[in-house]
């Protein structure tokens, strides 16, 4: 048999693994502040005075997405039907 160990052993993988999640997440919150600070799009209309230093004249209003014009039409097609609810028994043995 071998020699009683003096020494507890340490934990090195835990430390390890504990230290490479911490340095990840410092750097993935470094880099979505640089990439926050780097970014000049214009989001804002003041952002467009301020940068442009020009009056601004208008603003084009947004287009509905897809989506929105699927669940407009939708809505509209349930209003038009909702017509027709009293006579839904007549019209189901008509077809």
């Amino acid at each position: 048999m071998g020699p009683n160990p003096v020494a507890a052993i340490s934990n090195v993988k835990f430390s390890k693994i504990f230290i490479t999640i911490f340095i990840g997440l410092m750097i993935g919150i470094a880099l979505a502040f640089l990439l926050e600070y780097l970014d000049q799009t214009i989001k804002e209309p003041p952002d467009v005075e301020k940068t442009l230093e020009l009056p601004l004249l208008g603003i084009v209003p947004t287009i509905e997405t897809d989506k929105a014009i699927i669940e407009s039409s939708r809505t509209r097609a349930k209003l038009y039907w909702s017509r027709f609810a009293p006579f839904a028994p007549t019209l189901s043995i008509l077809r």
